[in-house]
């Protein structure tokens, strides 16, 4: 076939493309391990019956954490891996590889979209865009983490409600199929909400008219939406609001109009910066990496980049491709400029995938008008003029270079944060993800010697005793630093400087009470320590190692009414069999 004969790829060869191009970029993660924040959605009970594992997940937040804190409801992402583990098992690796089927099938449903909405005349502008988009290195994040699972489900099932909309299928079904995916959107990720304008303007702006079916493809967004707010008031049993801390977004502390702005100016900057230029990614900013609240470089190009929206929607405003490319860049970013919400870490890569579809075709159509030319997926069809084709080959070489970099990045914590660390050596939460990780290493390996348990201890309080120089008012580091007090450096009167101030800032956490009962136990303060062990126990009644220590402690130092009591609330409650009978085994003096 010569090149000037057009070549059009089925829907199965256009994925053929975009399942290649995800295993050139990111198969080394089938040997990656669990990472941050995979715990939200890696098993934890695995032994608990199918039926029983699958009522909570619909019944309870997507994120608990050890501070007591619960938010969020995507309860399709958690499904997902359960049904994954049920047939496979508990493999990380193939979690991965799950992952990367996922990305790919997410590109070929934007291509399939792209083209129902522009048609075959912009074909060259949509290939353009799929390649770009396909290998940012921006992406790496929502492709690599598990957790971010989430963000693939709610992509996937937003562009298969767009594809029904915009097909040839009869109102009745296509409309019921759209709402079906955009529920399972809501159900997944709230990055969906955009929605509500991008739905409506399609359709308006591929038919030129205003009529029913753009009235109806809001209404299909809304009634997703309907639905995730019914699930959550009818299963959940409390409804949360996040609450963010100082470390996670400086505003927090700072907050006003102004601040706001500089931050979401700051944001455009970033964004369109490490879209195309990727040197800084991480997989976590918030505070200690940038200074956001002051004048610098990246402000300097976020006001560049709203200059530059407003030349190219003057100089092109009959281009359907660059206004939506531009529509949907902001409308998406709208999400986490941190002016209407604040968002944790203030900016994040993985924020960056749905808006950069915008960021893609404007650069896309630019280059199609310039005259390079991408007929069909196939690399021998990039056409152009020399300089232009290479260019444009040079900058996918480059980004797809800097995406493997970014996999083996992701191979591990350790490797993870220490990449990371060394882009931001003060940013505040990788010192103390880096700190934690070195602390449950030396801890849990059994494998190591005792100098290297030694030496990762002594790592680990180096790195907690920096974050705190970064920021001191986070409980966990301050928690974790006296432990380290405690246990390591043996300086128990210490250790309870550094509990008690975490207790000043969040009085919920159980860890740091049982933490406090031990430095006063080996300070021969018993009535404290035991008041201490009673309190973790209360923050957390459900742990049944805290009750049976409570209750060893209680007979251990003649607490007899104390332990009375406590044997017959186990005795009339949901512990387990182990329990009570560990406990009743115990005699009462």
């Amino acid at each position: 076939m010569s090149h000037s004969q057009t070549y059009i790829p089925s829907q199965k060869q256009t994925f053929l493309f975009c399942l290649i191009m995800a295993i050139i970029l990111y198969i080394p993660a089938i040997k990656n391990g669990y990472n941050l924040d995979d715990n939200f959605v890696a098993a934890k009970d695995v032994h608990a019956p199918f039926g029983k594992r699958l009522t909570e997940i619909f019944t309870t937040h997507y994120i608990e954490n050890e501070g007591g804190f619960t938010y969020e409801y995507r309860p399709l992402v958690k499904l997902s891996f359960l049904m994954e583990e049920q047939i496979f098992g508990h493999k990380p690796g193939l979690s991965h590889f799950i992952n990367l089927l996922l990305y790919a099938w997410a590109l070929s449903l934007l291509h399939r979209f792209l083209m129902l909405y522009l048609g075959e005349a912009k074909r060259s502008s949509v290939n353009l865009t799929l390649l770009l988009f396909a290998c940012m290195p921006i992406h790496s994040e929502v492709v690599l983490s598990l957790k971010n699972r989430d963000i693939l489900l709610c992509f996937i099932f937003c562009f298969l409600a767009m594809n029904q909309i915009l097909s040839d299928k009869k109102p009745i079904v296509k409309y019921s199929l759209a709402t079906l995916f955009f529920t399972g959107a809501f159900l997944s990720k709230l990055d969906v909400v955009p929605f509500i304008f991008v739905a409506p303007f399609v359709v308006y702006t591929k038919y030129n008219i205003f009529s029913k079916p753009v009235i109806y493809s809001l209404l299909l967004v809304l009634f997703g939406w309907l639905m995730l707010l019914t699930l959550k008031a009818g299963l959940l049993q409390t409804m949360t609001t996040r609450h963010l801390e100082f470390y996670e977004n400086p505003l927090t502390l700072q907050d006003s109009i102004t601040n706001r702005f500089l931050v979401a100016i700051f944001s455009i900057g970033y964004y369109v910066t490490q879209a195309f230029v990727p040197i800084s990614l991480m997989s976590y900013y918030g505070y200690g990496t940038f200074d956001y609240l002051h004048f610098g470089f990246y402000h300097a190009t976020g006001i560049a980049v709203i200059s530059g929206s407003a030349y190219l929607f003057y100089k092109y405003q009959k281009n359907t491709v660059i206004v939506f490319g531009l529509f949907t860049f902001y409308v998406f970013l709208s999400m986490y400029l941190n002016i209407v919400r604040l968002v944790s870490g203030v900016i994040a890569d993985r924020f960056t995938f749905f808006l950069s579809i915008g960021l893609c075709l404007i650069l896309a159509e630019v280059l199609t008008l310039n005259g390079l030319s991408f007929k069909a997926l196939r690399f021998k069809y990039l056409q152009g003029n020399a300089s232009l084709k290479w260019g444009f080959a040079g900058v996918i070489l480059i980004f797809t270079i800097v995406s493997l970099k970014r996999t083996f990045d992701w191979k591990n914590k350790f490797t993870l944060y220490q990449a990371d660390l060394a882009k931001a050596p003060d940013n505040y939460k990788l010192n103390t993800l880096l700190a934690t990780e070195y602390a449950q290493e030396a801890k849990n390996n059994k494998q190591i010697t005792m100098t290297q348990k030694r030496d990762m201890t002594l790592k680990s309080y180096e790195l907690f005793k920096k974050a705190q120089g970064v920021y001191g008012g986070d409980y966990q580091t301050l928690n974790n630093i006296g432990y380290l007090e405690l246990y390591v450096n043996l300086q128990p009167d210490t250790a309870i400087v550094y509990l008690k101030k975490s207790l000043q800032i969040n009085n919920r956490f159980p860890e740091t009470y049982e933490n406090i009962a031990e430095a006063y136990r080996r300070t021969n303060q018993l009535d404290s320590s035991i008041r201490y062990r009673k309190l973790a126990w209360i923050r957390d009644t459900k742990n049944e190692n805290r009750l049976l220590k409570l209750y060893a402690e209680y007979l251990k130092y003649g607490y007899t009414r104390e332990a009375t009591w406590l044997k017959a609330y186990c005795n009339k409650n949901k512990y387990s069999e182990q329990l009570k009978a560990n406990v009743n085994s115990r005699v009462v003096n």
